[in-house]
């Protein structure tokens, strides 16, 4: 992905290695910006949480089965999540 372009739910937009290693954990910044439709500026980063799929601060595992809606917007985890029972 390119910087300012558009994704949509299942792009990948990042993946997971053995850098940028935070407390020993690999991860994934991930962040959210409106962009004013008026002139296309981008504007200051939004907490994310208030934008998951199952509610505010629920994150959603991604399930490539399940039909998800363009509006309202939300988001889920970009990946699926693991069945650890």
């Amino acid at each position: 992905m390119e910087k300012g372009e558009a994704v949509i739910r299942g792009d990948t937009v990042g993946t997971l290695g053995s850098t940028g290693l935070l407390a020993g954990y690999p991860h994934l910044h991930f962040e959210i910006r409106t962009i004013n439709s008026s002139n296309r500026h981008i504007n200051t980063p939004v907490n994310p949480h208030r934008f998951w799929f199952d509610g505010i601060g629920v994150v959603t595992c991604f399930d490539k089965d399940k039909k998800y809606p363009d509006i309202p917007f939300r988001i889920t985890y970009p990946v699926p999540c693991r069945d650890d029972r």
